[in-house]
């Protein structure tokens, strides 16, 4: 499952009949936190299980903490424009209601309405202090092979760099990709295209790759991702991407069979099976990437809702 901050995400579309007792509510402007507290025995048998469970908490690097699962609560939360108003006289405001009946009442009817309700419960160590990690996974389940995320010297990142290029150049993706960028320069007027980079100049700026290397082992994947960085939200910023998975094998780096990811935060094979899975972030939504047992691929996803025009 999901880790967010110091909770662990039991449920990513939790139902409101699982509450009991009046929201507690934080509001200020921009930011919108409400919590209602929830019994395990009104959860469902499947999360019944997690009140007496350990968990295993991994991060990045692939480094663990063992924590006790603390009592859930159902979890609302909005940023943005979540208080906007105007009154009559055109005056706009971004302040929770004064009345905090009001604040109540739209509260109550964001809870009935909102169909991505988090079930989370806080994740405790055995000093009392919760666990930093992107994932967790129950302690009485087989060990998962876990690959952690390794910082490299500016030298060693180069390399790495330049070596990954060969192999992604070779791909088929990496073709498309320059055919997009190419479509994409040519309705432009040759001022415009004279601001823009070349192909070339923009896989140099922009090829983004990490190791990540597998704890207690001798395993090796490196994940590479291809997009404009930093695009901004609404442009006509060129939005082509490519993702893939390498590894290496007797010293040089093979392309995996299966897809890579964008945003990639964490690495690892739950079942054993060869398949990795997977943690991504996007900056707007995190993501728990698994497959069935017939390699379809499931997800298990977060985010905070936005109220308002992201642009």
């Amino acid at each position: 499952m999901l880790v967010r901050k110091d909770a662990l995400v039991l449920h990513t579309h939790a139902d409101l009949r699982w509450a009991s007792g009046r929201p507690v509510i934080k509001a200020e402007p921009s930011h919108l936190l409400a919590t209602r507290s929830v019994r395990w025995d009104s959860l469902p048998e499947e999360l019944r299980g997690l009140e007496d469970a350990t968990m295993v908490v991994h991060a990045a690097d692939g480094s663990t903490c063992v924590a006790g699962v603390d009592a859930p609560r159902l979890h609302l939360e909005q940023i943005g424009d979540v208080f906007h108003s105007m009154d009559d006289d055109g005056h706009e405001s971004f302040e929770p209601p004064a009345d905090k009946a009001v604040l109540r009442d739209m509260v109550k009817q964001l809870f009935a309405e909102e169909d991505d309700l988090l079930l989370l419960a806080r994740q405790r160590a055995a000093d009392g202090r919760s666990c930093e990690g992107l994932w967790a996974r129950r302690a009485d389940l087989p060990p998962a092979t876990v690959f952690g995320r390794r910082g490299a010297s500016e030298a060693e990142a180069a390399a790495l760099k330049t070596e990954v290029a060969a192999v992604v150049r070779a791909q088929p993706e990496f073709t498309g990709l320059a055919g997009e960028y190419a479509e994409y320069l040519a309705p432009m007027d040759a001022e415009r295209r004279a601001d823009l980079p070349g192909w070339d100049e923009f896989v140099a700026a922009n090829l983004r790759t990490i190791a990540w290397h597998e704890i207690g082992g001798s395993r090796q994947i490196v994940s590479v991702e291809l997009q404009l960085v930093d695009r901004m939200a609404c442009s006509d910023d060129f939005g082509g991407s490519l993702a893939l998975l390498l590894e290496r094998r007797d010293g040089r780096l093979v392309r995996l069979d299966q897809p890579g990811w964008l945003g990639l935060t964490a690495l690892m094979d739950l079942e054993g099976d060869g398949v990795l899975e997977a943690v991504t972030d996007d900056g707007f939504e995190t993501v728990l990437r698994t497959h069935d047992l017939n390699g379809a691929e499931l997800r298990d996803a977060y985010s905070v809702p936005y109220v308002g025009c992201p642009c």
